[in-house]
């Protein structure tokens, strides 16, 4: 195993909750480098997973871990193989993605810590969910990208790292190549950010939540058409806190309609959905004014919400652009929102 120098470096946020991606100046207290770090030093990085495929998928109703290796090449060109554990992951994906559902990647702390890295060991990964690998490529990119945008809004937010993905089945020798993309240790993001871990599961007071990043993130949803998350219940949102604040930080964002997995569901029934576009504002507000500062902040970042997309190549530009058009008719209409109790708003958008 290669041996990384840890950087350290002292960070501290500019803004409390509102910060762009990049705006630090020097702080206190050291930032330590992880195997993600590691990982992230090009947009996509090619990378070898080896474990029991057929173990694996015997076992994809159940947490239970496999013995697997990783290997890519790092900045340097070195070669890095790591030991590590795999499991399925996740609850609608662990049933519906056929081939290989999403995985949870469990590293060794002996072995970061040896390494000279931070022990941040569990890291999700997202992976193809449909049987066509052209649609389930477009699909995972375009989620890879919503990741990415949120990132633009704000550093409380996960990181991910896209990955060109070589699994070979360690029984057979067998190979198959995809991209998949790897999403931060949830403890690393708090380390990052200065937040602590959060036992809290279901929050119906609106005062234990950071209002403004509350709003954001209601309104980011509400921007990319997605109505798989609840704020109360920490459904597709993940709390930490701050000063015994909530703070809640959103993924997995297949059901969005900017996204559009063939897979993905909408209810007529208890949202008043006709479409999986149709956009419901899940949030706690009640009128646009409750929003106005939220909103003129998306505007202000707009074009660099644009840019993610656009500078994205891996995407056919027909799908770009359609993924644009969709937020156009956020940005369109986002003073003319109408509020009802929470999970029955609906503003119809066409992408």
């Amino acid at each position: 195993m290669i041996h990384i120098a840890m950087k350290i470096t002292k960070l501290k946020f500019l803004l409390l909750f509102l910060l762009p991606a990049g705006a630090l100046l020097a702080a206190e207290g050291p930032s330590e480098k992880s195997i993600m770090d590691v990982l992230s030093y090009k947009e996509v990085v090619n990378v070898q997973l080896s474990f029991d495929l057929e173990a694996l998928m015997a076992d994809r109703a159940t947490d239970e871990k496999h013995a697997a290796q990783l290997s890519f090449k790092d900045e340097n060109g070195n070669v890095q193989d790591w030991d590590l554990k795999v499991n399925v992951r996740g609850k609608f994906r662990r049933v519906k993605c056929n081939e290989l559902p999403p995985l949870k990647l469990n590293f060794k702390k002996k072995d970061l810590e040896a390494a000279g890295l931070a022990t941040y060991d569990d890291f999700k990964l997202v992976t193809y969910c449909v049987d066509d690998y052209n649609m389930a490529k477009e699909l995972l990119l375009k989620e890879y990208l919503v990741y990415k945008m949120y990132n633009e809004l704000t550093e409380q937010s996960f990181r991910v790292q896209l990955l060109n993905i070589t699994y070979k089945d360690s029984k057979t020798g067998s190979k198959k190549r995809q991209m998949g993309f790897l999403i931060e240790d949830a403890a690393q993001l708090r380390a990052r950010i200065n937040a602590d871990k959060s036992e809290v599961v279901r929050a119906t007071e609106e005062e234990r939540f950071n209002p403004e990043i509350t709003r954001m993130v209601a309104l980011f949803e509400y921007m990319i058409g997605n109505a798989d998350w609840e704020i109360t219940y920490s459904k597709n949102v993940k709390y930490v806190t701050k000063n015994d604040i909530l703070v809640p930080i959103p993924y997995d964002f297949d059901f969005s309609g900017l996204v559009g997995a063939s897979y993905a569901t909408y209810s007529q029934r208890q949202y008043g959905q006709l479409k999986l576009q149709d956009r419901v504002y899940l949030g706690f507000e009640r009128s646009t004014s409750d929003l106005k500062a939220t909103m003129a902040y998306f505007e202000e970042k707009k074009d660099d919400l644009y840019r993610v997309i656009y500078s994205f190549k891996r995407l056919n530009p027909d799908t770009r652009d359609q993924m644009v058009r969709y937020l156009e008719t956020f940005f369109k209409n986002n003073n003319n929102l109408t509020f009802a109790p929470v999970r029955s708003t609906v503003a119809n958008a066409a992408p």
